[in-house]
Formats: C-alpha cells, sequence, structure tokens
C-alpha cells in the first residue's frame, strides 16, 4: 500500500516522539528502511496536530514564543514543532552558520508549563540535518526522500524536518498554560496554518483526523471525533510571538520570558503534542 505523504509525516512524528521518551530528552529521527525485521509498533496519542505549509520565516537572532491551551483534561510528554529551510533562504542560513564556533547549540527548544521550564534540548537537529542533507549526494534538486539524514526534500523548495522534545509526563488542565520557546542563531521557517482562531484549528484537526490515536486503526481508540466530543484536545493560539536575541546564548532562561512581541497573527505553526505510550503489537514494514 502505498502511503500519502501526510500519513508517512505522521508516522515519522510518532517514531520521534517514541524515540523522545525511550531516549530520555533526547529526540532521535527514525525511518523504516525498506524490508526491515519486525519492530514495535509505537502507538501515540495526539491531542493537538497541525500540519500545514505556509512558511513563516523566522529571523536569526531571535526566540519564538507559541502558546498551547489545554482543553480538558489530558496527558502529555512530548512536543513537536515542524522546521522548514526554505530554498531562498538556505545560503543565509548556512552563511549564519558559518560565523558560529559550533553548530550545535545553534538551535534550542524548551517547553514550559506555568512559565516555568520543564523540558529542553539544545542538539540543534534541524541545523544538523540541514547540514547532513545539502552534504549528502542525495541532494540534486530533484523531488527525492533522503532517508538517511530523514529529511524530506520537495520539488527542491525546501528542507522539512522536525525538532521535538520529550519530558515525564504531566497532567494538564485549562487552567494550566504550556508555552514552546524556540532560539535559533540562524534564520529557518515555520510550516503554518492560516487560521483566525482556535475553534478553526479544532476543526482542521477533527476533519482531517490529526488527533486521536496514532497509527490510525479502525479499532483503535480515542479517534479524533472522540476527543472533541468529550472535549479533550490542544490548541495553538494563532499568534507567533518574538523576542530579539542581542548575542547568541547558551541556554534558555528558566522562567518564560515577559518581553515577546506578536510576530505574526492569524498564523499557526504546525505541531505535534501528546502522550507516547507503550508498544502493543508487532508488524514488519515493507516498500
Amino acid at each position: 500500500m502505498v502511503m500519502g505523504p501526510r500519513t508517512k509525516w505522521l508516522i515519522v512524528v510518532a517514531l520521534i516522539i517514541v524515540a523522545a521518551v525511550v531516549a530520555s530528552l533526547f529526540i532521535k529521527f527514525f525511518f523504516v528502511p525498506r524490508s526491515p525485521p519486525a519492530f514495535p509498533l509505537p502507538n501515540v496519542v495526539d491531542y493537538g496536530l497541525l500540519y500545514c505549509n505556509d512558511d513563516v520565516i523566522i529571523p536569526s537572532n531571535t526566540m519564538i514564543i507559541l502558546y498551547l491551551h489545554p482543553h480538558g483534561s489530558v496527558e502529555v510528554n512530548n512536543v513537536v514543532i515542524y522546521v522548514s529551510f526554505p530554498i531562498g533562504i538556505i545560503n543565509e542560513t548556512l552563511s549564519a552558520l558559518s560565523r558560529l564556533t559550533s553548530p550545535e547549540g545553534s538551535m534550542i527548544i524548551g517547553v514550559y508549563v506555568n512559565g516555568r521550564l520543564v523540558a529542553l534540548d539544545n542538539k540543534s537537529e534541524p541545523v544538523m540535518s540541514l547540514i547532513n542533507t545539502v552534504n549528502h549526494p542525495y541532494f540534486r534538486g530533484n523531488e527525492t526522500m533522503n532517508f538517511w539524514q530523514f529529511v524530506r526534500v520537495e520539488n527542491a523548495t525546501s528542507i522539512d524536518t522536525t525538532f521535538g522534545v520529550g519530558f515525564p509526563t504531566i497532567n494538564v488542565t485549562p487552567s494550566d498554560t504550556i508555552a514552546v520557546v524556540i532560539y535559533s542563531a540562524v534564520p529557518y521557517a515555520l510550516p503554518s496554518c492560516v487560521v483566525n482562531s482556535e475553534v478553526e484549528e479544532v476543526k482542521l484537526m477533527v476533519e482531517n483526523n490529526w488527533i486521536g490515536l496514532l497509527p490510525l486503526r479502525s479499532n483503535g481508540t480515542p479517534t479524533a471525533e472522540q476527543l472533541y466530543e468529550e472535549g479533550r484536545y490542544i490548541t495553538e493560539e494563532p499568534i507567533i510571538y518574538i523576542v530579539n536575541v542581542s548575542k547568541p546564548i547558551q541556554g534558555l532562561p528558566q522562567t518564560l520570558p515577559t518581553n515577546a512581541k506578536p510576530y505574526a497573527t492569524g498564523i499557526a505553526p504546525s505541531y505535534a503534542i501528546g502522550q507516547a505510550l507503550p508498544p502493543t503489537m508487532k508488524v514488519s514494514g515493507g516498500s
């Protein structure tokens, strides 16, 4: 059976989430090779997920803040943000990287709950994936899938990857506020959805079955409809907030910055937040 692009990327996100939990805060990309042995099939319940393609360019030396709002009581242990490097800014990104002493630490992601930092990853996975991809012989300017770097190249218009972080499972309720902060010393883009409200986000998530149990199974629960009817989901405020940074930083502050200003409104960057569950079945992969 041939998988569509959305299904492939949902599976990639699921595998990233499971790796985050197993590796204790270290996100590792994983993709099924052509004829692999049997492997545990991950189970992930996504309470919030958007997957859109309107790129918003984020300048270098900035922190962006994304606010997520829980609806109902849900347990989460991972957050994934989609990141893109459009072909038009790759030279600028690589030039900015060349001025750094090391690419590590050039991108940092953190998750704050009620203003306090609960998880952080400073391994700069998106930047490392960009470097590996542009240096790889598979990068030829044609539509291709780079299996080794786990980065998708679509018609040579962009290099798409993800940036995620796992953390011990926590329960969040409508009284809690989740914020995701990404610091970057280099320019990049956030694939985003053009929406005017969180109500529009929920509609997209339910209509596209983006939330619920992943992988999708005929008898799998909860489904997108069930989560919606139960009022248990997580939406994103359709505003990107930004903080300009005067010089490179080594880590994120322990408390959420308060000097952020709106950078783009009516925009919700693509993201996934949910809970990774223990695998319950095994499958053998194929082409």
